[in-house]
């Protein structure tokens, strides 16, 4: 019995220093997103969007926002399918923001309309880890968005947190 009640003891005291080990290691990913944060997108393309004009097609443009800042993709006429492959990056003061990807719908002479976002939360970023995946888009209600063929309509995105320059010698 001794024996076995020792053996326990060892093994819980190595399960507390692994969990010990996990938060700080934790501790030490966040530590290294310090704000600001900067935070590398990538609008890669979208795929099924759904029929959006009378004509029965799609003219999208992707509006990307984040710490106060907007960047928009090239508009892409008639298609379900784009390919975007636009890039940049954005200083991000506030762990809690969200990077917000809105697809929207050209309208020359009336409203854009917008088809459906994508919101990523910064704070699920690390910097050893991209998110990079198709995320489906959705209605202002939460619903997905479906697209022409019938399938969840995405936005391709690789969404990143960048390493903060490595500061140089002293000057002096």
């Amino acid at each position: 019995q001794e024996e076995v009640d020792a053996a326990r003891e060892v093994a819980e005291r190595e399960e507390e220093e692994a969990q010990a080990a996990l938060r700080l290691a934790g501790r030490a990913r966040e530590a290294q997103m310090v704000p600001p944060y900067t935070v590398r997108v990538r609008v890669a393309a979208a795929r099924d969007l759904p029929k959006v004009d009378m004509m029965g097609s799609c003219d999208p443009y992707v509006k990307v926002r984040t710490g106060g800042r907007e960047q928009v993709t090239e508009t892409k006429m008639r298609t379900y399918n784009p390919d975007y492959g636009a890039e940049w990056e954005f200083e991000v003061r506030d762990k809690s923001a969200s990077l917000q990807c809105e697809v929207w719908d050209f309208d020359r002479g009336r409203s854009d309309e917008m088809v459906g976002v994508v919101r990523v939360p910064i704070g699920k970023l690390s910097l050893d880890k991209p998110l990079d995946a198709p995320y489906k888009l959705l209605l202002p209600t939460g619903a997905p968005v479906i697209g022409h063929s019938g399938k969840n309509s995405t936005l391709l995105l690789r969404v990143e947190a960048v390493a903060p320059p490595e500061a140089g010698p002293p000057a002096g």
